[in-house]
């Protein structure tokens, strides 16, 4: 990380969270994919900068990640990452569950100005040009 210039890694398993923190030190952004809430938690009490909930993959946010989102939001301050956003219905979703960050999923890559044009009214924030 440190040699590329970047501020942070992101950890698909919460099981490395310690090693790169160990590694990286207190000051760089450490962000975590769970799939669970103890899972979150655990990660979010020793430190974690952000958790994320939902595969970077799917075409359209998960119930289960849905749910996870809005748990999360009501009861935790750490910032949440949901994934899974194909389109400004997925985003109007994740947005309305409490998603501090929302991860426009693989399935909106090839055609993601026009994603990002559809998605930006959902989320207030001005579209790309």
């Amino acid at each position: 990380m440190r040699a590329v210039g970047a501020d942070g890694v992101h950890l698909g398993m919460a099981v490395a969270y310690d090693e790169a923190r160990r590694r990286l030190g207190p000051d760089a952004i450490v962000g975590v994919a769970c799939d669970t809430r103890d899972d979150a938690i655990d990660v979010a009490e020793r430190g974690a900068d952000y958790v994320v909930f939902g595969d970077f993959d799917d075409a359209s946010p998960t119930d289960s990640t849905i749910d996870l989102t809005a748990w999360w939001s009501e009861v935790m301050t750490v910032p949440c990452v949901a994934a899974g956003c194909a389109g400004a219905r997925d985003a109007t979703r994740l947005a309305a569950a409490g998603a501090d960050f929302i991860a426009v999923g693989a399935a909106a890559w090839p055609a993601l100005a026009n994603t990002l044009r559809e998605i930006a009214p959902a989320l207030a924030i001005p579209p790309p040009a």
